[in-house]
């Protein structure tokens, strides 16, 4: 396990990727229409489909921001200069796969298959509850074994899930089950979100994070969601198992 040191410096590095991504998403969203005419009315900023990829690349760069503001406040620039300067001497010596980087490679990892994985193919609500949980999980309960073996096992089902729809399966499998690719992601959730409480539950401030973590995950696209959809009304990236639970529910009851 990491010293707090050690974790500050990795946290600086980290909130420098997490924002420079935030601004990635701000200038892509940036390029979508914010306003425009149909049919002769012209339809306000807030029903943008921009709308949520600015809202969650300014939430990226204002956590990377605080992220090094926390960093730089616990350790100081200079220790972080150091740290910095000896990791980059440990990369040259072919140190690629150390405890120091790991964290680097989960949070690239997770975010291409959020981006460009799973938001194209799979329902926005799915997706978004499972980049939640990987990601809160892995890197809140803060131990080095326990986030080895979830990164090894949400990276064997990412590419479980590329092979999938490379070859196709997914078109094959959605002509005899509807929605079977939301219905397997489903199902990757339950067996990841089951696998870290087996990895948690020895200990008990680890199972104390686990469950915070897993209540804040399923709450923010619980939330968000339907925020967009029905009040902001903004059309979700990928509609598929749950925005049609969402759907009946809401028109059937409200």
């Amino acid at each position: 396990m990491y010293d707090k040191d050690q974790l500050r410096k990795a946290d600086f590095i980290t909130g420098i990727l997490v924002s420079l991504f935030g601004f990635w998403i701000v200038r892509q969203a940036m390029g979508m229409p914010m306003k425009d005419s149909w049919g002769g009315v012209m339809n306000v900023w807030y029903v943008s489909p921009a709308l949520l990829p600015l809202f969650i690349g300014f939430m990226l760069i204002a956590l990377g921001l605080l992220l090094i503001g926390i960093a730089i406040m616990s350790t100081g620039m200079r220790t972080i200069g150091e740290g910095i300067r000896k990791a980059l001497i440990h990369w040259r010596k072919g140190g690629w796969i150390s405890e120091r980087i790991l964290r680097f490679y989960t949070i690239v990892i997770i975010f291409v298959c959020y981006v460009y994985l799973n938001i194209p193919r799979i329902d926005f609500f799915l997706s978004s509850l499972l980049f939640l949980i990987a990601f809160i999980t892995i890197f809140y309960l803060d131990n080095y074994s326990i986030m080895t073996r979830l990164f090894l096992f949400y990276l064997s089902s990412s590419l479980f899930f590329l092979l999938y729809f490379i070859l196709g399966l997914d078109k094959i499998l959605e002509k005899f089950i509807p929605y079977g690719t939301d219905i397997l992601t489903l199902l990757f959730i339950l067996l990841f979100s089951a696998y870290g409480w087996i990895l948690s539950r020895k200990q008990t401030h680890f199972r104390r994070k686990y469950r915070v973590g897993m209540i804040v995950a399923v709450a923010v696209p619980f939330i968000l969601c339907p925020a967009f959809k029905y009040f902001l009304l903004v059309p979700l990236p990928h509609e598929g198992l749950a925005v049609a639970a969402m759907d009946a529910i809401y028109y059937n009851f409200f």
